[in-house]
């Protein structure tokens, strides 16, 4: 009987921001001239533990969506793709052994020469600080009243539905950190942090109890829809 009264529900997938985008540095020369009519080149997503490592296809997604991003919210700024960056001073670095100094270490004295003689002003790098999935199973009850009333509002009947809702998890952490680069002086002019999750849901309801059928535990959300989600709030706090 019980388990007449049991509906599966479709996958959901929710965003929540651990910790709100915090920018770190900004350099007091471009907090008051801005990057209007400056050039900003989008450089590497950088990771420096092999567990952060993005795959090729989640590198492609957040530079793509970074580059489009800009170009939507700093229409008087230039922006360069990665790849024309690339073939203009040669491949950019993407993992480090240490964190320590990681723009100069990522674009070389000659690349950042290059990117200037080209009249790029700026790269922006992300770097991936760690990368983390974690799966668990919750149970929580679902309580509905309708009341009845007759003709004078008076509450006559009142019915009560409880539903039990087993859910299963799958969360995957990103913790993103942001650079720009000055192509001029290899100094980092501007730095911001940032902490985002999103999670996929599968859950299954019952009349009764807990089901004991469980919900199949959900594929975590790749990498790159995190990291996205973390960029377009990194970009929303660059100076105009």
């Amino acid at each position: 009987m019980n388990s007449l009264l049991i509906a599966l529900i479709a996958p959901a997938v929710l965003l929540s921001a651990c910790v709100p985008l915090r920018v770190e540095f900004v350099h007091p020369a471009l907090k008051k001239e801005g990057l209007k009519g400056k050039t900003v080149a989008v450089g590497e997503v950088v990771s420096v533990h092999s567990e952060n490592d993005p795959t090729p296809w989640d590198s492609a997604v957040i530079i793509r969506s970074c580059e489009e991003r800009l170009r939507q919210k700093r229409p008087r700024t230039t922006i360069i793709n990665s790849s024309a960056l690339e073939r203009s001073v040669g491949e950019l670095k993407n993992r480090l052994s240490s964190a320590a100094d990681l723009p100069r270490r990522v674009v070389s004295g000659t690349q950042a020469a290059r990117a200037r003689a080209r009249n790029i002003d700026y790269v922006l790098l992300i770097e991936v600080l760690h990368n983390q999935v974690q799966n668990n199973v919750t149970n929580h009850e679902e309580t509905e009243t309708e009341e009845e009333r007759d003709k004078d509002g008076n509450v006559i009947c009142e019915r009560t539905t409880t539903t039990y809702v087993t859910t299963a998890h799958a969360t995957r952490r990103v913790g993103s950190r942001f650079y720009l680069l000055d192509t001029r002086t290899r100094e980092t002019v501007w730095q911001a942090v940032s902490n985002h999750l999103h999670c996929n849901e599968n859950s299954v309801e019952s009349g009764f109890w807990f089901s004991d059928v469980m919900p199949a535990m959900p594929a975590p959300p790749p990498m790159s829809g995190v990291v996205v989600a973390s960029t377009n709030a990194a970009i929303r706090k660059l100076p105009k």
